[in-house]
């Protein structure tokens, strides 16, 4: 179902059924294991993704279909070597989770395929 569908069906459907454009927003979590295996976590879908997160969905199945990753890969070995304000950042300067976030929210993990 394309976006453009979601954007016409009536509230009535529910607030998960519908779309509205919005700025990139956290949809889950994933969690990568050795051997190619990663865990997916969708917020409140349930365990029917398709129908009650639709815009979710889309993007999960498209990522994996195109064998892109989920959301930006962290590197373990700089963050186990950060000091707090190095990770968190301070008034001065962002930070290393900063610059990730900017990452998962740039074009090249919030658009479709």
């Amino acid at each position: 179902v394309s976006a453009s569908v979601l954007e016409k069906k009536m509230p009535q459907w529910g607030e998960l059924l519908s779309y509205k454009p919005m700025n990139p927003q956290l949809g889950g979590y994933v969690k990568n294991y050795e051997s190619n295996v990663s865990f997916v976590t969708i917020h409140t879908s349930g365990h029917m993704v398709p129908q009650f997160k639709p815009v979710s969905a889309l993007q999960f199945f498209s990522r994996v279909l195109y064998n892109m990753h989920l959301s930006p890969l962290l590197d373990m070995s700089q963050v186990e070597s950060c000091s707090d304000s190095e990770f968190f950042g301070t008034s001065d300067a962002e930070g290393y989770m900063g610059e990730w976030i900017n990452e998962a929210q740039s074009s090249s993990f919030s658009g479709y395929y």
